[in-house]
Order: C-alpha cells, then structure tokens, then sequence
C-alpha cells in the first residue's frame, strides 16, 4: 500500500530504460483480483489504472512476470509487517492457511484451486493478449509449511514436490515457466554461510521438474562465493542469482553469473 501508482508507473519505466529484459511485478495485495475479493486490500489499484502502465512498459521492450507467493508470504506482505491482506479482512478464510496464516496449506484444496484461478487470471492481465514467459511462484521462507494435522502426515520434501509439479504442469499448459526462490531446496548443514532453509524440504530438489527456473536469493555473498549457483546449475535448473541493496553484493553474483554462463541475474 505504501507504493503510488504514480511510482509503480515511474518504476516501470525506469527498468525499461536500463534495458532490463524482464520486471517482475509483485502487488502484495494491491490489485483487485476476480479470484477473491480478499486478495486486495479495499484501496487496491483496478486492472483499469494498471493497464496503461503495463502498455506503456511492453511497449518500451519489457516482458512482465507475474508474481504470486504460493507458500509462505501468504500474508502478502513481510513478516515484520503484521498485517495480513486476506485474515485482516475475513478470519473465516483461516483454513487456506497454517495456523499462523504464513503458509498456505497444500492440504486444502480450496486454496490449492484458488491459487490456480490467480495464476490464470495474473497471467491475462501480465500478458494484455501477448505470451507471458515466467510466472513467479515465490516460495521462499516457508515457516510454517507442513504444521497442520493433514500435511504434517506427509514427508515434506515429497508434498512440495509433488505440489510445485503440479503447478508447473499447469503452467505448462499456458506455454509459461515456473520459477522459484532457491531457499527451500537448500540443506542449511550443507551451505553453510548461505540463504539456506530446506532443513526439511531440500529433498524436494530430487523430483522437481527441471522446467523450474531457481531465483537464488543471497543476500550476504561479496567475494564471489557461487557453491548455489553450481549445485543448481549441476542439478539440472537454470539458476538467476538474486542479490539484494548492496553494491558489493550486486558486483558479486554478477559475476558469478558471468563466470557460470548463467542466464540471468535477478536484481
């Protein structure tokens, strides 16, 4: 809520203008969706106000990617903000989520069904009657994956697999590639001084559709450390190193992107 239109349409074109390839847009509750009227908050933006600006970025050369969390950040929002755009505005929506509302729960399959209705419907409005290339499924700091009765009976690695296979078969259908943050598929005993959190989800990475790009968000690398980089890349995945708001951070993956022949760097 803290982002004007005005901005959004500033940053738009900004990015256009440095020649990005592609900006992923991620409104965190601020625009009204079709699928559910609690997906945005009462002063979100209409696809009417957005649409010119979408216009304007395609025009100037950018492909847009579409971006909803599909397992923590649920909340659509960081956790130290304490708000949470579906639960503040209906409780009774509760069991889409764990019990702290983090998560969503890959149990329910009402919010598995409600997340596929977002994907189709951000996808129309990203592409405005063009090809979408990516749908950003987020999937980082997963908190209270797997907490409830039915999903704490499943091992975790096989319910997020067996989940996010699922996604990308749907996505596949619409001719898009899924992608997602590298910090569930990470063992945190094997990466140590990395963004690592599949204490309980790494084994995930074994079974997953390699049509998975890996976003690998680390944050706190400055001298070309890149053991991330070359487990995805030797795993099967085409991996965008993620840095963060330092520049020495910025310098580094980039670097390491050069050096690997990744694809891309996701800023």
């Amino acid at each position: 809520p803290e982002t004007t239109l005005a901005m959004l349409g500033k940053l738009l074109k900004l990015c256009a203008f440095l020649k990005y390839s592609h900006v992923t847009v991620e409104f965190w509750g601020m625009l009204r969706l079709d699928a559910m009227r609690e997906l945005s908050w009462p002063q979100a933006f209409t696809k009417e106000q957005v649409a010119p600006l979408f216009e304007t970025a395609r025009d100037m050369g950018v492909r847009l990617i579409p971006m909803f969390n599909h397992l923590g950040h649920a909340s659509a929002a960081r956790s130290i903000c304490g708000r949470h755009v579906v639960l503040n505005q209906n409780p009774g929506l509760a069991p889409l989520f764990e019990y702290d509302g983090w998560t969503w729960c890959l149990s329910n399959p009402a919010a598995l069904e409600l997340l596929g209705r977002v994907r189709s419907e951000l996808i129309d409005f990203f592409g405005g009657g063009r090809q979408v290339d990516y749908f950003f499924l987020g999937c980082d700091e997963a908190y209270s994956f797997g907490a409830c009765d039915a999903c704490s009976s499943r091992d975790p690695g096989e319910l997020l697999c067996s989940f996010l296979n699922s996604v990308n078969d749907d996505l596949k259908k619409r001719g898009v590639r899924p992608v997602i943050w590298g910090d569930q598929l990470l063992d945190p005993e094997a990466f140590k001084g990395y963004i690592a959190m599949g204490a309980k989800t790494s084994s995930a990475i074994k079974n997953l559709s390699r049509d998975f790009v890996i976003a690998d968000w680390q944050y706190y690398l400055f001298d070309g450390q890149d053991d991330s980089f070359r487990f995805f890349k030797e795993q099967g995945f085409d991996v965008w190193p993620a840095p963060w708001n330092d520049l020495r951070n910025v310098t580094s993956l980039c670097a390491s992107a050069r050096k690997l022949s990744l694809p891309g760097v996701m800023q």
